[in-house]
């Protein structure tokens, strides 16, 4: 388990713990007011004192746990049930719903089954959108938010060119009939293998999770393997080497959450505006200098600046299409 999940598991049974004792809903106080949680359990106090990401963890299951109280209380007024208060959840039930909230991610139709052509196809995502492809070949493409596409499969060729975005590619294994992919100027030749390619501005990046790839970028060429990386901009090939966690979270937008270890703040904000129309706006170059670690819904943004605004006590304000971001 990655020390993330741990601090999670550890997020969700003291949730249980403190609703248990009635801590989360008492004089009208927010379940996310960790001050005042700590001030009523020691117990609770010490471990928070352990790291900012176990602050965080705790911030996003209780907003899970709101989530949850808020489903509760609209079921309950479509049956017409009054409550006096925001019906009860049962404590055992809450390691696993809230579980279920957070790691709850980017919406997908299910996987489409593309027809072969002998003219270019083109796929497209929207800000936040996500989708699994089935192709004429039978390989796999899911692709990320914000993309353009196109693709030319059938008997004699399997060509995919990437305009703009991020795809990931499960290859069906063909040796006679290379699946070769471009984008930019850089061509990735495999014949069955498991490897990501964004296009994001100028850089384009290849990601191998299994089997390898070979890259070309004008004369220079290179063979990557399992956690290979590389990266090219203007005339430059760059490869390193991620372990499987690092891979691991590096490929995550495909269950669409978001990890940072140690990310500056205006780096983490990128990253959410990719895959959200409200769009994150850092008004202080000081809060964008602050580093932050741990895992995100990437589609929930408003829980985000919540983060930032309960553990690291910014000043968040909403505005039309916007979340504005200021030390105080």
């Amino acid at each position: 388990m990655t020390p993330s999940g741990k601090c999670e598991d550890e997020a969700a049974v003291w949730l249980a713990r403190l609703d248990a004792a009635g801590c989360l809903e008492k004089d009208g106080q927010p379940a996310w007011d960790i001050e005042r949680l700590c001030g009523q359990d020691p117990e609770f106090a010490k471990w928070v004192a352990g790291g900012l990401e176990k602050r965080i963890a705790f911030l996003r299951m209780a907003r899970a746990w709101l989530d949850i109280q808020r489903v509760a209380a609209f079921s309950s007024e479509l049956n017409d049930v009054k409550p006096t208060r925001s019906p009860r959840i049962p404590s055992r039930w809450i390691l696993a719903m809230a579980a279920c909230l957070a790691f709850m991610a980017l919406g997908s139709a299910g996987i489409i089954t593309l027809r072969s052509s002998p003219n270019p196809m083109l796929v497209s995502t929207d800000i936040g959108e996500m989708r699994q492809l089935l192709l004429p070949d039978e390989s796999v493409m899911q692709v990320n938010t914000n993309s353009d596409i196109e693709y030319i499969i059938d008997q004699k060729r399997r060509n995919v060119r990437i305009n703009s975005g991020e795809a990931f590619f499960d290859v069906k294994k063909n040796q006679d009939l290379p699946f070769i992919v471009d984008s930019g100027g850089v061509s990735i030749l495999v014949t069955g293998t498991s490897f990501s390619v964004s296009k994001l501005d100028r850089a384009i990046e290849v990601l191998v999770s299994e089997g390898s790839v070979r890259v070309t970028h004008g004369k220079q060429s290179v063979l990557l393997q399992h956690g290979d990386r590389a990266v090219t901009l203007d005339s430059y090939l760059l490869v390193d080497r991620l372990d499987d966690k690092q891979l691991a979270h590096q490929l995550a937008w495909r269950q669409g959450r978001l990890f940072f270890n140690d990310t500056p703040i205006r780096d983490a904000v990128a990253e959410f505006n990719r895959y959200n129309k409200v769009q994150l706006r850092i008004k202080d170059d000081e809060v964008g200098d602050v580093r932050i670690g741990g895992s995100f819904r990437a589609n929930n943004v408003r829980s985000f600046a919540e983060v930032l605004e309960h553990a690291f006590g910014y000043t968040v304000q909403e505005g039309v299409g916007e979340i504005l971001i200021r030390s105080n």
